[in-house]
């Protein structure tokens, strides 16, 4: 079930465009900081995701051979679209991800826990989200984890737009 998009949407992607992150090369500060989740919360698969008009773009990513994916196919996006963290314990189970091609199919996802990654003004960008491929809950410190993580993603994305803005 796609997403429904965020209240202030035009509003979100004026500013997400301001970053000028989108299609950018790796960068190593997020890759590390996407590494960092995977190997604390013991799971294959993170990412640092950049969700636009149309799809959902790993700006950082591990466990994943692909660079983006269909919006409407995104936990992430359900992510930017409440503006607040997100849990599924187990997707199969989950009425809005249950048929998705990610779940019936490679990586078949089962666990997705993903918090906001916002710009200053707020207007979530992205999301920080860690993926599994059994079903489990989210320990706590597994959670104040991500939101620290996605803190210095915001840091490190705030230090890097205004290094832009002053070329």
């Amino acid at each position: 079930m796609p997403a429904p998009l965020p209240f202030n949407e035009s509003h979100r992607l004026e500013t997400l465009r301001e970053y000028r992150i989108l299609d950018t090369p790796s960068e190593v500060r997020f890759d590390r900081i996407v590494s960092h989740a995977a190997l604390q919360c013991n799971v294959p698969i993170s990412t640092f995701t950049i969700v636009d008009e149309t799809r959902s773009w790993f700006k950082s990513r591990t466990g994943l051979d692909v660079q983006e994916i269909d919006r409407q196919n995104s936990f992430c996006a359900h992510t930017v679209a409440s503006n607040s963290p997100l849990v599924i314990e187990d997707a199969t189970q989950d009425e809005r991800f249950a048929n998705s091609e990610f779940v019936v199919g490679a990586p078949f996802i089962r666990f997705y826990a993903g918090v906001p990654v916002r710009a200053r003004n707020q207007d979530a960008l992205g999301s920080i989200c860690i993926i599994d491929t059994k079903p489990r809950t989210l320990p706590w410190q597994d959670f104040q984890l991500l939101k620290r993580l996605a803190n210095q993603i915001e840091v490190q994305l705030l230090l890097r737009k205004s290094r832009l803005d002053a070329h």
